[in-house]
C-alpha cells in the first residue's frame, strides 16, 4: 500500500500535513518534558490527538473511495496511535 495504490486520491496527498504535524507535536512534547513544562507537554499531546484524528478521518475517506478493505478503521487507529 502507498503512493502506487493511493497516490491518485487527494486524501492520500492530504495525509502529509497532519502526519508531519504529529511528528512536530511529539518533538514539542519531548522538549516540554525535558524542560519540565507540564503545560507544553499537555498542549503537544492534545495536538497529537487532534492530528491523529485527522489522519484517521483521511484514511477512512480513502477506504470509502473504494480502496481495498485491508485498510480498516481499526487498522487506521493502530497506525495513528503508532505515529
Amino acid at each position: 500500500m502507498g503512493p502506487l495504490q493511493f497516490g491518485h486520491l487527494p486524501e492520500f496527498a492530504a495525509l502529509d500535513i497532519p502526519h508531519t504535524a504529529i511528528h512536530g507535536a511529539v518533538r514539542q512534547a519531548v522538549i516540554g518534558r525535558e524542560a519540565r513544562d507540564k503545560g507544553a507537554v499537555q498542549r503537544a499531546v492534545q495536538e497529537v490527538r487532534r492530528c491523529s484524528g485527522e489522519v484517521v478521518a483521511l484514511l477512512d475517506r480513502i477506504e470509502l473511495a473504494g480502496q481495498p478493505a485491508t485498510l480498516t478503521t481499526s487498522r487506521a487507529v493502530s497506525v495513528a496511535r503508532a505515529a
